[in-house]
């Protein structure tokens, strides 16, 4: 009797068993190592999120595009949707509205052969009539010097004595005088008054003294002022304007010279003032009274328009003609405005004076469309 075969079957049973603990055990070992997660994205989602979004900051049609692509990525691999990113609005531009235009008489209107009318905030150009024609300034010029001895002279406080050797050779020669006399001594506060308010040739000739000692020296200042500057029209040969046919300037460059004038204080002041009582002394116990020839002359300041003239300098040569630098004011804004070669005209009439009226009492806004 052969022996009976045992059953395969409790070795199968045994064998199944154990891969099906084999495969928990694994199962079990990937969920502890890789945790599933719902709301924290992956590498793989961070990475694509940033490239949707740089793309979208760049151009508006790539970013459409990386943002379907991105969902449908994102979609594949976790369940948790990333909303699509959407496009940051260009913001609008700040408009500012353009200052007004200003219109003012035509340049054909006045008798100045010369002329040039600049604002000054931004230089737009209201009248150039030869602005770069050389011309004879006249005692324009003593704006440079007061500006030159303004460089040197420090202390308005200083005290100088005035000379017959100053005083006599222009009393000699007809050109206009403050009034100062010899022995008298004055302060440069004084002196630069009395350089630009009646135009005294003595007061300028003690501020060239007392700031470079004789007026060869004074002029080389000048005239390196005046490169410095930038002044390619302007040549100088002495300090109060007297006429010289090497002494010349333009209307444009003469602009560039009263502008600087404006921006001191100290010469703005002098400018804008209609008259000025010196500091006492033995000659002038009460001080001696300085009248502007701007204001002397001019009946008016204020026009109906809300223009005025604030302040300026006169000159006037044969050769020159009337000449007359001012700084007005129309609409919340500064002018400059500088006329050359008016004619003397009849007695008791200044053109000069005449066309600076007329440029800013016809000073209106123009119409815009």
């Amino acid at each position: 009797m052969e022996p009976r075969k045992k059953s395969p079957a409790p070795i199968i049973v045994m064998i199944i068993f154990l891969a099906v603990a084999a495969a928990l055990i694994f199962f079990l070992v990937r969920v502890i190592m890789n945790p599933v997660t719902y709301d924290t994205p992956t590498l793989s989602e961070i990475f694509q999120s940033k490239t949707v979004s740089k793309s979208g900051e760049t151009a508006a049609a790539d970013k459409t595009e990386a943002g379907t692509e991105a969902d449908s990525d994102k979609a594949a691999v976790t369940e948790a949707p990333t909303p699509t990113p959407t496009a940051t609005p260009t913001p609008e531009p700040t408009v500012t509205e353009a200052p007004a235009s200003v219109t003012t008489i035509g340049a054909d209107a006045l008798s100045s052969s010369n002329a040039y009318v600049i604002r000054l905030s931004d230089g737009a150009v209201l009248i150039d009539k030869g602005s770069t024609d050389r011309v004879y300034p006249a005692s324009i010029t003593k704006l440079m010097t007061a500006l030159v001895a303004l460089d040197h002279l420090n202390n308005l406080d200083e005290q100088f004595m005035m000379t017959s050797e100053i005083i006599d050779p222009y009393y000699l020669e007809g050109a206009s005088l403050a009034g100062f006399e010899h022995g008298e001594t004055v302060t440069v506060r004084d002196l630069l008054y009395g350089l630009l308010l009646p135009s005294g040739a003595e007061a300028c000739e003690a501020l060239v003294q007392m700031s470079a000692g004789d007026e060869a020296s004074f002029v080389e200042m000048m005239n390196a002022k005046a490169a410095e500057l930038g002044l390619t029209g302007t040549h100088f040969t002495n300090a109060t304007g007297l006429h010289n046919d090497d002494h010349y300037s333009t209307c444009a460059d003469l602009a560039v010279i009263m502008k600087e004038a404006v921006n001191n204080e100290t010469i703005r002041g002098i400018l804008c003032t209609p008259s000025y009582v010196c500091t006492p002394t033995d000659i002038h116990p009460e001080g001696l009274t300085l009248v502007s020839t701007l204001f002397y002359y001019l009946d008016n300041d204020t026009f109906d328009n809300g223009a005025q003239i604030l302040g300026g300098k006169t000159g006037t040569t044969d050769e020159a003609g009337r000449c007359l630098a001012t700084l007005g004011s129309y609409d919340f804004d500064d002018y400059i405005s500088i006329t050359t070669g008016a004619p003397y005209g009849e007695e008791g009439t200044y053109p000069n004076i005449a066309d600076a009226v007329s440029i800013y009492s016809n000073m209106q806004k123009a119409e815009t469309v």
